[in-house]
């Protein structure tokens, strides 16, 4: 798993090394491609943030900000399709919706969010005095490309077995299968290795003996919440608080997603919490689909929310920066994050493939989109332009919340003041 790590880290700064941030977007980049199939924000950021943040810190970035960087994008990765750290499968499975769907409609707002995360660095950086470097010159060898190919031709096996419509068990023997197979004809000397058996027996054997106590677990929450129907309590408790108001109801539902899922990786975090949320939603006409996806969001983002925030905790000692102060940056990092679950109920034909017209997706994708972008900067506003943050979350308001009226003549300003925004940026690299 390491050679995949720095495949993916060097992959990425192949990719972004042009830009400004340089590291710290290929983080972004590099942490979202690990953490769709690593299935915990933990493990990604010690995988992959031993690179990269150091990375980040030569680059002229604060220890703080760099920890953030990865914990940020590391837990992007379990909403990221087609794998989503296992919950697409199982997300399928429960809500009986089938697996390409799934993958389709969290799409768009996981581009969203890494796409917010790209702007706030970039705004970021753009306060900084950070010296032009070249672009580094990333060469890969043929083992490595080889690597990535059956990498990739493994996780196609398993996509394209689930979208055949086969069970959870068969894709997954399908991509083992694939991984064998493959990398056997590329290393046919480890076929007779022991030692290479017996560390492969002894990885799988801790991977499954974590998931069986994982799912062990949520079995007996779910079997306890069933026989005493606290889940349907709390559902009609946070109903009578909110007083069938979808926002209020939002809110303290989203509150209550980050509390439960404190300190669990996100597979339990997703099933305990949609088992004692979803019905709440669902009982206010919310889709299905959205409303598992509303939990599951809250339920990722908990990794990075203090006071817990468990993978701000893990990145922190790998910068040297205070567990505390990394977890509220990363917060500020991924505030899209936090309003992407409403603009999907406000806006719901942002999720791709669930009966809304292409034309009300369209329009949908622009608003937020605009409203990540907005928010985004209004995060790291521009040395003397303060005022830009209240205008810039007011519009952001009035594109998500409000009706395609408001939501038009917002858009009309916000693209206006970005115009503006580039045009005053390139008077002054002129002038300099």
């Amino acid at each position: 798993m390491l050679a995949i790590d720095l495949v993916l880290v060097r992959l990425a700064m192949a990719a972004t090394g042009r830009m400004r941030s340089g590291p710290a977007a290929a983080a972004t980049v590099a942490s979202g491609l690990f953490g769709t199939i690593s299935g915990s924000a933990v493990a990604n950021v010690v995988g992959t943030g031993v690179i990269t943040i150091p990375l980040i810190k030569k680059r002229g970035f604060s220890p703080r900000f760099a920890a953030a960087v990865e914990s940020a994008a590391s837990s992007g990765g379990q909403i990221t399709p087609p794998i989503m750290g296992a919950v697409a499968f199982i997300m399928a499975d429960v809500t009986s919706v089938p697996y390409l769907t799934i993958c389709v409609a969290a799409a768009v707002p996981a581009l969203l969010y890494y796409g917010g995360l790209f702007v706030a660095i970039s705004s970021a950086a753009r306060n900084m005095d950070l010296a032009e470097e070249p672009r580094p010159n990333i060469a890969f060898t043929w083992r490595e490309l080889v690597q990535m190919g059956i990498f990739v031709l493994a996780l196609a096996g398993i996509v394209v077995t689930m979208v055949g419509g086969s069970s959870l068990a068969y894709a997954g023997f399908i991509g083992v299968a694939l991984a064998a197979v493959l990398g056997f004809a590329v290393r046919p000397d480890l076929l007779f290795n022991g030692a290479a058996w017996v560390k492969f027996i002894r990885s799988a054997g801790l991977i499954s003996a974590q998931l069986v106590v994982i799912v062990g677990a949520v079995g007996i929450v779910i079997g306890v919440l069933n026989l005493t129907g606290v889940g349907l309590r709390f559902a009609s408790l946070l109903s009578s608080l909110a007083e069938d108001q979808l926002i209020l109801s939002l809110i303290l539902m989203a509150i209550a997603c980050l509390l439960l899922g404190m300190g669990m990786p996100t597979v339990p975090a997703y099933l305990i919490i949609v088992l004692v949320m979803g019905p709440s939603l669902q009982k206010l006409g919310v889709p299905i689909v959205h409303t598992h996806m509303f939990v599951l969001y809250f339920g990722v983002l908990s990794a990075i929310t203090p006071p817990v925030a468990l993978a701000a905790f893990a990145a922190a000692p790998i910068a040297g920066s205070s567990p505390m102060a990394t977890a509220l940056e990363a917060s500020r990092l991924a505030l899209p994050g936090f309003v992407i679950p409403f603009a999907f109920i406000y806006q719901p034909a942002l999720l791709l493939g669930t009966g809304f017209p292409l034309t009300e997706s369209l329009q949908a994708i622009l608003f937020v989109l605009l409203a990540t972008i907005l928010i985004s900067r209004a995060c790291y506003p521009r040395r003397g332009k303060g005022y830009m943050v209240p205008v810039g979350l007011g519009l952001a308001v009035a594109l998500i919340f409000f009706g395609p009226m408001v939501a038009w003549i917002a858009a009309i300003a916000a693209l206006g003041l970005m115009y503006l925004d580039r045009l005053e940026l390139n008077v002054k690299d002129q002038t300099t």
